[in-house]
């Protein structure tokens, strides 16, 4: 149990959650930087606290972005590629087993959306 206290103990410290000298050595970032922020959504973690000037936050920006399409046209395609294999194991059931398949994922619907308002009762508690 003690070493279980102190491996949270260190991992909270590692993360920079437990050490309260690390908050308060964090400068606040100026109205321009917050103005891009916002406009442009948050850096990836940890680079906001890295004191960058405006220039490399625009530099950051328009990386995220240039990849940011990419990586949605990935998503897409892979979106469609699952649709497609989803439609291509289907094609290869019977009937019935398509019925059945059919019977199983609505159940598993049914349980996820009961956990689900199961889990925000909890959380209301």
């Amino acid at each position: 149990m003690r070493r279980i206290a102190i491996l949270a103990a260190c991992t909270l410290i590692c993360c920079g959650i437990g050490d309260p000298g690390v908050l308060a050595q964090d400068e606040a970032p100026s109205a321009t930087a917050k103005e891009t922020e916002a406009r442009r959504g948050p850096l990836p973690f940890y680079y906001g606290k890295l004191g960058m000037s405006d220039e490399q936050r625009e530099a950051a920006y328009d990386v995220m972005d240039a990849y940011d399409t990419k990586i949605e046209a990935l998503k897409q395609q892979m979106k469609a590629l699952m649709q497609e294999r989803e439609e291509k194991l289907k094609a290869t059931l019977t009937p019935g087993q398509k019925l059945r398949l059919q019977e199983l994922l609505e159940a598993a619907r049914k349980k996820a959306g009961a956990s689900k308002e199961a889990g925000s009762t909890d959380e209301a508690n």
